[in-house]
């Protein structure tokens, strides 16, 4: 191989690349069908320089964006997440065996003509009225207690997400070991059982939105 060649792909790299590419397409395709309606905030994304890249790659292969959540954002969020799918299937269930409950103790009032059974279909009635009320507002209490109001700051290259500055950064790596879920505007990468990352689309340059969605879902486990 002479000097300056570019050394030959391996079948995975080149797998990584067709699949990527397809992603890619599929997304702009997606944009110009109308499919996906994003509205951007008129943030600039900035091409920043891969250090790690290889001598014969692309050394700006990096996208820079920097975003304030908001609380609807995070709300979305977190309504999005499985804990809360979770807590949501228990709620059903909660209001379920409430409603059976009070229709017993009715019956049993009916029967009976005893008062207290009469109490106790009445509580069981609010208690199910309660429940998702109450879900909501602990959503809703979270979501404004997350909402700092501080800039988010996130440079995404085709192996890993670079978050924070200077000597605070960390990294999200795109090897299929993190899980993201893609809302109809949002991102939200799953770094562990207990933290979430938020990326909002508005905050994307429509230029490079598909390639930033190709490079986060093709590192990503996608959840459900």
């Amino acid at each position: 191989m002479n000097k300056g060649d570019t050394p030959p792909r391996s079948i995975q790299d080149e797998e990584e690349y067709l699949q990527e590419e397809a992603d890619i397409k599929e997304v702009e395709e997606e944009l110009e069908d109308g499919e996906i309606e994003i509205e951007w905030d008129g943030s600039e994304a900035e091409l920043v320089p891969d250090e790690d890249a290889e001598e014969f790659e692309d050394n700006f292969a990096g996208i820079k964006l920097s975003y304030v959540l908001k609380e609807d954002e995070i709300y979305d969020a977190l309504r999005s997440s499985k804990s809360y799918k979770s807590a949501q299937k228990r709620l059903i269930a909660e209001s379920i065996i409430s409603c059976i409950m009070s229709g017993v103790f009715f019956a049993m009032f009916a029967i009976q003509m005893n008062w207290l059974t009469l109490i106790f279909a009445i509580l069981c009635l609010i208690l199910a009225a309660v429940i998702w009320p109450a879900a909501w507002y602990n959503i809703k209490k979270n979501a404004k207690r997350l909402t700092s109001g501080e800039e988010v700051q996130m440079e995404i290259y085709p192996s890993l997400i670079e978050m924070g500055k200077a000597e605070q950064k960390w990294v999200i790596p795109l090897d299929g070991t993190v899980k993201c879920r893609k809302t109809n505007h949002l991102f939200v990468l799953q770094t562990d059982s207990t933290h979430i990352t938020i990326l909002p689309m508005r905050c994307i340059e429509p230029s490079v939105l598909p390639d930033v969605e190709a490079i986060i879902l093709s590192g990503t486990i996608q959840a459900a």
